[in-house]
């Protein structure tokens, strides 16, 4: 939840990901056994809790990756479906052509975002 207040980049995402599959590998390269004495430790069960839980802090990550994704391009999905509504408009007068510059400024505009976003 925290994470998703700071409204997260891509990149934010991928830092996370990463981190989590770091923690994997680190996991991964702990011993099965650890010996202290005469005393040997049996590692596996813990290896295999942890790497479960960073399994599924990574689905998380990427669950809330896919929901912001879907959400951003619904809202780009509608503002097109609008723009293109109003577009198909007939022009009649002098008003309608100066609504249609400023829709058609607006689509430079927005296309640029579009662009730097995906």
């Amino acid at each position: 939840k925290e994470f998703m207040a700071k409204d997260p980049t891509l990149e934010d995402f991928e830092l996370e990901l990463k981190k989590y599959v770091t923690y994997e590998s680190e996991i991964a390269h702990i011993p099965a056994k650890h010996s202290i004495g005469a005393l040997s430790l049996e590692t596996a069960p813990m290896k295999m809790a942890l790497k479960d839980e960073c399994q599924s802090w990574k689905s998380q990550y990427a669950e809330n990756l896919h929901l912001q994704a879907k959400g951003e391009l619904e809202e780009i999905t509608q503002w097109i479906h609008d723009t293109t509504r109003f577009l198909k408009r007939e022009v009649t007068d002098l008003e309608d052509v100066r609504v249609a510059m400023t829709y058609l400024a607006n689509i430079r505009e927005k296309e640029s975002t579009l662009d730097m976003v995906f």
